[in-house]
């Protein structure tokens, strides 16, 4: 990936965050889509023990999307 002069942040990390603040936030996401009666699947990266990345893929019926 190359970055371009226009846009010197592109190499710019989010500020790190601690690992029970990375789970706690995981934990709350989990809980809300089972109240949510979230259906699909959630995958969590890991590295160096850390949670670092967390992808939601979500199925939907075209007869529940309403409108």
């Amino acid at each position: 990936m190359t970055t371009s002069p226009a846009c010197p942040q592109a190499d710019h990390q989010p500020a790190p965050q601690s690992a029970d603040s990375a789970l706690a936030h995981t934990i709350r996401l989990l809980a809300r889509l089972v109240r949510e009666r979230f259906f699909g699947k959630v995958t969590i990266s890991f590295e160096a023990g850390n949670i670092v990345i967390l992808r939601k893929e979500q199925t939907l019926k075209p007869t529940e999307l309403g409108g």
